[in-house]
């Protein structure tokens, strides 16, 4: 790869695990867990990494779910922005959506980082938008059209 993106990153406890990747190819690199911890069902908790991150500007980090585990659990990650002036513990906050508690134990495989540039956006107020073959239509319009 030419010229990576070089993420420094610091162990704030000996449990941390590096960020890593199953294959090369991968978007995605896992985060895991520091300790032991449970999520009673229909509630959310924090799963400390022991990790903090310095992003370089002009880039933020993404947190999704794993789908091992989401395809195997009623554990969903709930919230996923990481910006680079954070410095911040990495935790990552997942909902139980089910409704026994789930464990997750030291070392488990939680969530996975996607590194995404940040683009420069300009908003401009208009008095009219341009239409489109969708226009206003919203949620679940898709289902609605003749097939």
């Amino acid at each position: 790869m030419d010229n990576p993106i070089v993420i420094k990153f610091k162990s704030l406890t000996k449990k941390a695990k590096m960020p890593e990747k199953a294959y090369e190819t991968d978007a995605g690199f896992d985060l895991f867990a520091i300790r032991k911890q449970k999520i009673n069902g229909n509630n959310k908790g924090i799963i400390p990494t022991g990790l903090a991150f310095n992003i370089p500007e002009g880039y933020y980090v993404q947190i999704k779910d794993r789908s091992g585990l989401a395809s195997t659990s009623t554990l969903k990650v709930k919230a996923g922005v990481i910006d680079s002036g954070y410095r911040g513990e990495i935790g990552i906050v997942m909902a139980n959506y089910g409704p026994y508690p789930l464990e997750i134990l030291e070392g488990d495989k939680v969530a996975q980082i996607v590194i995404l540039p940040v683009p420069q956006v300009e908003f401009k107020k208009v008095g009219k938008l341009t239409k489109s073959p969708r226009d206003t239509d919203g949620f679940g319009s898709t289902d609605k059209k003749e097939k």
